[in-house]
């Protein structure tokens, strides 16, 4: 997240919406880590928006720029044993409860995770052996 919002501000600070709209996440989730990386010293929040320099860590590849992969390689694993509810999933990943039912929407529609009702929660669809899921 910090190394997409250090090319987003290389030029002038960003501002949340901006942030938003070019990374495609909900804006409770961007402040909300926004405000972490202030708390920690990576990002420097002024009047017209954040601005935050390259964090010193191993280069990025091209998969880093996805966050919704780096959701699902996380929310399969932790939903491949047993069926979690959204807030669970969420708690367990440290994001806002609206971004994770997002993503699981999402995984839902490509048949990549299960929703189960009574009561709602998710689990990591199975691949048979023909390739498809269930």
């Amino acid at each position: 997240f910090l190394a997409r919002v250090a090319e987003l501000t290389t030029e002038k600070p960003a501002s949340i919406r901006r942030i938003v709209e070019c990374l495609q996440l909900q804006e409770p989730q961007v402040k909300d880590w926004l405000q972490r990386a202030v708390d920690e010293g990576r990002v420097e929040r002024g009047p017209r928006g954040a601005r935050c320099e390259a964090p010193r860590c191993a280069p990025r590849s091209p998969a880093d720029d996805d966050f919704y992969a780096h959701f699902m390689d996380r929310a399969a694993r932790i939903a491949s044993v047993v069926a979690m509810p959204v807030g669970d999933i969420a708690e367990q990943l440290q994001l806002r409860e609206h971004q994770a039912a997002d993503w699981l929407k999402r995984a839902v529609d490509e048949g990549r995770m299960v929703r189960q009702e009574s009561p709602v929660r998710y689990r990591t669809a199975e691949a048979s052996l023909f390739g498809d899921r269930a």
